[in-house]
């Protein structure tokens, strides 16, 4: 395998180019199924900021062409994948996803089942109830489900409908449909999706996931992608070992990365402008990668990783996260307040605004920045 020694700047330079955030007008007038393709999802936890981590890598987005892609077109679709956390998906990549993610973080949540009361007996039996109801209903809510459930003779309390349904959901039966009056719905992926299954074997799968992530997030580590994906490091070896084939190892002091070789050729050579990113909380980029060393000031660490799994949007300037921020929604406007930032240069302070204008086209209201 052929070694490269890059500087941290040239190694943050490919990572930007790889996740669609160099200023590149070619890149950024790719559509948002391309960009969910290339970078397998985005993460939906909360859909206002993966509908920001989608604006921050095109032109033009709207949230009202957002809606019309995920609840009109349905070439997209949200539900739980990597991480067994909610997800942005490509439709056309719905079904080898969950094929590959969804028993690993149904096995993960055994005893979570256990312990609300869903044994195998009662999991089949609710399933068998539901798949004849969504076939028949329109979107349903939650509470609408638990209170079939419960004309049916079966009573679930607590937590227990909100696993149900994502253990329904990781196994590829349901997915989200659109919110009513801001309560999510659940719809029946037969009936919701309209792109033909793909399904691939175990091993098609493991390849293409570590090629879809080093070609998202290259130059990385077999760490790296494991922490992203949430499979097993001993599984994801596996498809790490098909593709060793097509990469090249770039050295940077004690790190060792690797990303594919066509990629690097494609991208070496790509001058990064000075660039300044307002990225959302729970971007691909702060998510992306288990050791941050490379691309996170220690000063900013705590401010942004706030622990138990919380992340704040990030400031992030040349690759390099430096500070984070936040947004308030008002009726008629919004307002991004700066954190935790050394002092801003003008030039920097310019391209700040900039990004926080286009956040307020994205929303369709005025924009205020706050220092």
């Amino acid at each position: 395998m052929q070694t490269i020694e890059l500087s941290v700047q040239e190694i943050r330079n490919l990572r930007l180019c790889a996740q669609q955030l160099s200023v590149d007008t070619e890149t950024q007038n790719i559509s948002v199924e391309k960009i969910l393709q290339t970078n397998c999802g985005v993460q939906a936890q909360y859909p206002s900021d993966a509908a920001l981590a989608l604006h921050v890598r095109m032109n033009n987005l709207t949230s009202k062409d957002l809606k019309k892609i995920l609840i009109d077109e349905r070439t997209i679709v949200r539900t739980w994948c990597m991480r067994g956390t909610l997800h942005f998906l490509a439709a056309e990549d719905f079904h080898w996803l969950i094929g590959l993610h969804g028993e690993v973080f149904i096995q993960k949540s055994k005893r979570r089942y256990e312990q609300l009361g869903i044994d195998e007996k009662l999991y089949k039996k609710c399933i068998d109830k539901l798949y004849l109801l969504f076939s028949q209903s329109e979107p349903l809510t939650r509470d609408e489900v638990k209170d079939y459930l419960m004309t049916q003779g079966i009573i679930l309390g607590g937590q227990a409908p909100y696993h149900l349904l994502r253990r329904a959901a990781l196994n590829g039966l349901i997915c989200f449909g659109p919110d009513r009056k801001s309560e999510p719905t659940y719809v029946l992926v037969e009936n919701w999706l309209k792109i033909k299954p793909q399904h691939l074997s175990k091993e098609e799968a493991l390849h293409k996931l570590v090629r879809r992530y080093l070609e998202a997030y290259g130059p990385a580590t077999l760490a790296d992608l494991a922490n992203w994906s949430g499979l097993p490091l001993k599984t994801m070896l596996q498809g790490w070992k098909s593709v060793s084939n097509e990469m090249i190892e770039v050295k940077n002091g004690e790190h060792r990365l690797y990303m594919l070789e066509e990629q690097f050729l494609s991208n070496k050579s790509k001058i990064i402008d000075s660039s300044v990113l307002l990225v959302p909380a729970y971007d691909t980029y702060l998510l992306g990668y288990q050791n941050r060393e490379l691309i996170l000031s220690p000063n900013a660490e705590k401010d942004v990783y706030r622990g138990g799994g919380l992340l704040r949007p990030a400031i992030v300037i040349n690759g390099y996260i430096v500070g984070s921020w936040e947004i308030k929604h008002y009726q008629r406007r919004i307002v991004v307040r700066i954190n935790a930032l050394p002092e801003i240069v003008e030039p920097v302070q310019k391209e700040i605004n900039l990004e926080v204008q286009k956040m307020g086209e994205f929303f369709g209201m005025p924009a205020e920045l706050i220092l």
